[in-house]
């Protein structure tokens, strides 16, 4: 399987998933993973595939791994 994707999109992803407060393992998600993860979410939502490949990979994450907004300390 062959996945065309830039270096600068994939820090531009890596950027993304950090600042929008991912509960990703420690570890890491190996590419298959995470490639299995999107085709389960687009199977399921095939209805928001409209939008950016950018937004509907961060969704798929955001729905197998959970999001947490940080709380703002006043």
């Amino acid at each position: 399987m062959s996945i065309n994707i830039s270096e600068k999109e994939l820090i531009e992803l890596a950027k993304l998933m950090n600042q929008k407060c991912l509960d990703l393992p420690d570890e890491g998600i190996e590419i298959t993973q995470a490639i299995m993860i999107y085709q389960r979410w687009a199977k399921n939502n095939p209805d928001k595939l409209y939008d950016t490949a950018k937004v509907c990979f961060f969704m798929s994450c955001v729905e197998a791994y959970g999001f947490e907004m940080p709380i703002k300390k006043l």
